[in-house]
C-alpha cells in the first residue's frame, strides 16, 4: 500500500466520521422543526 493512498484512506475515514454525527445532528433538528 502507497503512503499516498493510505494517506487519502485516512484522510477520507476521518472526514466520514467527523461528518456522520454532524449530518445526523442537522436531520434530526430539520425533523424537529417539522
Amino acid at each position: 500500500m502507497s503512503a499516498p493512498f493510505r494517506q487519502a484512506l485516512i484522510e477520507r475515514g476521518l472526514a466520514w466520521a467527523i461528518g456522520t454525527p454532524f449530518k445526523q445532528k442537522v436531520y434530526s433538528a430539520g425533523v424537529t422543526v417539522l
